[in-house]
């Protein structure tokens, strides 16, 4: 599990220097309003804002409902990791599955995680959200 941690660290400090510290600016489109099933649309009013999950002091045991748009992906050896960005901000997602593809509107289920990052006496942890279910995709015109 360390171990696992140690490599996840070195992960996030890998992509956020190959990709950037992504900023919290607004999408340019708004996210789309899905013709869901009924029991997908009852979770809407459950989903957190991805800036309220960067406010947690800590992981949660309990699952958290995220929806956003797909901007990034890259590949893992045992499974994917990619950007999950709202009206509010962005976050990693790890999964075991593939990854849904750049562009794509998403419903997911996960549990927060935060993993401290110390630098020179300061903590540049982050949290990120371990994907336990992916509940809806929409692909946009752009998604390829």
């Amino acid at each position: 599990m360390y171990l696992g941690v140690i490599r996840f660290s070195s992960l996030l400090i890998i992509v956020n220097v190959l990709v950037g510290c992504g900023g919290t600016g607004e999408t340019r489109s708004p996210l789309l309003h899905l013709n869901m099933p009924q029991p997908i649309a009852r979770l809407i009013h459950k989903v957190t804002p991805i800036e309220a999950v960067h406010t947690q002091s800590s992981a949660s045991l309990r699952p958290v409902y995220l929806r956003g748009r797909v901007k990034q992906r890259i590949p893992l050896l045992n499974g994917w990791i990619y950007q999950l960005q709202d009206n509010t901000g962005s976050i990693w997602v790890m999964t075991p599955t593939p990854a849904p593809k750049v562009g794509e509107e998403i419903l997911i289920k996960g549990l927060i995680h935060y993993e401290a990052i110390p630098v020179a006496g300061e903590d540049l942890g982050e949290h990120y959200i371990e994907e336990q279910e992916q509940i809806q995709q929409e692909k946009s015109d752009s998604a390829q």
